[in-house]
């Protein structure tokens, strides 16, 4: 900030803050192999479901959704797996008609009003449909597809195996060992292998709202350094490990840093000047595109 200061007292003329447009066009983008990645597993429709079908219930609210009629004698479901029974039709007070699932744990019933007709569930994936609860044989399709594969990784927010937050390094190879049911906003958690040691990412499906989890976002099939041969060894350290130094170009830095929450521009006699803001706090400033000052 005392940087923006000075330039304003010495003839510096703000042009203002930028889009989110421009914000967003500094990072690493995926390549075109990376999108070609589809999701692994998509959600199953409903009218495909088959007795037997297995769902872990996530939380012990999914006990609040069911339906009054359901055996009460267990309401700690959290942690549970259920087994699809099958669904029938249910007519209500005002003649109109809904569908309600059935699902079985030893020899309880639990039922679920969806509220809505056949028709409108079909093209509802399952978290949508059904809450609280992830899709087993989903799970077990991802697993398939992953698992004894190598990517890279691009996120740093590496996890223990008991899903501590203990950081990492990003755009280094990892060998992808499992994906286990996660919870109710992450749905997958990716274990994997770095240099002898397994730790995870949690993963979400595409169609979630928190779309910087999915596997495009996370995981690469190619090595993203070949992108950036212009990009020495000693800056590309910093980049895996999420730090910068002075020097460094806005393109280094966004790959290090990601992109940031708000720039801020300013001009003057020497050139142009940007403030790049964080969430966490973090900021860092350019004269002419070349990082000068930064706290993280």
């Amino acid at each position: 900030m005392a940087v923006m200061a000075v330039c304003c007292s010495t003839g510096v003329e703000s042009i203002g803050r930028i889009t989110e447009r421009d914000v967003a066009r500094y990072g690493e983008k995926p390549s075109s192999a990376d999108n070609e990645i589809v999701e692994i597993a998509e959600a199953e429709s409903i009218e495909r479901w088959r007795p037997g079908k297995r769902f872990l219930v996530t939380d012990d609210r999914f006990s609040v959704v069911l339906d009054a009629t359901t055996d009460s004698a267990t309401q700690h479901l959290g942690g549970k797996m259920l087994t699809y029974k099958g669904y029938r039709y249910a007519r209500h007070i005002d003649n109109q008609e809904s569908i309600v699932l059935e699902f079985m744990l030893d020899s309880a019933i639990y039922r679920y009003d969806t509220g809505k007709e056949l028709e409108a569930l079909k093209s509802l994936p399952t978290e949508r449909l059904l809450p609280y609860v992830i899709d087993m044989d989903r799970i077990a399709a991802v697993d398939s597809a992953l698992r004894n594969k190598t990517y890279y990784i691009r996120t740093r927010n590496w996890l223990s195996t008991d899903r501590k937050a203990i950081g990492g390094l990003k755009f280094v190879a990892v060998n992808i060992l499992s994906v286990e049911p996660g919870d109710d906003v992450y749905p997958m958690f990716v274990i994997f292998d770095y240099e002898g040691k397994s730790y995870g990412v949690r993963m979400s499906w595409k169609e979630s709202a928190v779309a910087s989890a999915t596997f495009s976002r996370l995981f690469s099939p190619t090595d993203i350094r070949r992108r950036y041969k212009n990009i020495t060894d000693d800056v590309w350290e910093h980049i895996t490990c999420g730090s910068v130094s002075l020097g460094m170009t806005k393109e280094e830095c966004s790959l290090s840093m990601g992109s940031p929450e708000q720039i801020d521009r300013a001009t003057n006699h020497a050139g142009l000047y940007e403030r790049w803001s964080y969430s966490n706090g973090a900021y860092l400033i350019f004269e002419n595109g070349i990082l000068q000052k930064y706290r993280r």
